[in-house]
């Protein structure tokens, strides 16, 4: 959607998390994307502007900051 959450509720719900994994993730989706030199602001901005809303939700925003896997290459990828 253009603006909040996919299953249009005030908050997000899974739906809304994948779509951050998708961008956030470092495997599998970042390395794809590095590999394939996608750049997934220019080539799909409205996904990656649902993206930002939903890390921008307090509890998401938390859970990103104290992951540290999230955004971590496994060895040799």
């Amino acid at each position: 959607p253009g603006s909040g959450f996919i299953n249009g509720l005030e908050y997000p719900t899974v739906a809304d998390l994948a779509i951050v994994n998708i961008c956030e993730a470092y495997m599998p989706f970042g390395a794809a994307c590095k590999h394939g030199e996608v750049d997934l602001a220019t080539r799909y901005p409205k996904l990656v502007a649902h993206a930002d809303r939903t890390k921008a939700v307090g509890d998401v925003a938390k859970a990103l900051s104290e992951s540290s896997t999230l955004t971590a290459a496994i060895p040799g990828m």
